[in-house]
């Protein structure tokens, strides 16, 4: 198992072999990464939002959000267009 995790954002990471790692494991066996990512980008439909606004939309934390967050920012899906309440505000890739 511990192999899958070299492919960060591909694969939930961790930082350290104790609950991080046990979360990271839970959140690949069960899909959740995935659907959470799927969530934010739904979520990002109605409009910019910081973290903490998009994990209120769509009900989560923002400690589980976040690292969706980094993920689809990487992949391209979302950009940061600016900063509220000390939070970077995301948006969705405008690809005309």
């Amino acid at each position: 198992m511990q192999g899958q995790f070299y492919f960060y954002p591909q694969t939930p990471g961790f930082k350290d072999r104790t609950t991080s790692q046990d979360a990271a494991i839970k959140m690949l066996e069960t899909g959740a990464a995935s659907r959470y990512r799927q969530k934010c980008l739904e979520a990002l439909k109605d409009g910019p939002a910081t973290p903490k606004e998009l994990a209120a939309r769509i009900g989560a934390d923002k400690d589980c959000v976040r690292p969706r967050l980094t993920t689809l920012l990487l992949e391209g899906l979302i950009e940061r267009i600016g900063r509220r309440d000390g939070q970077h505000i995301l948006a969705l890739v405008n690809k005309q």
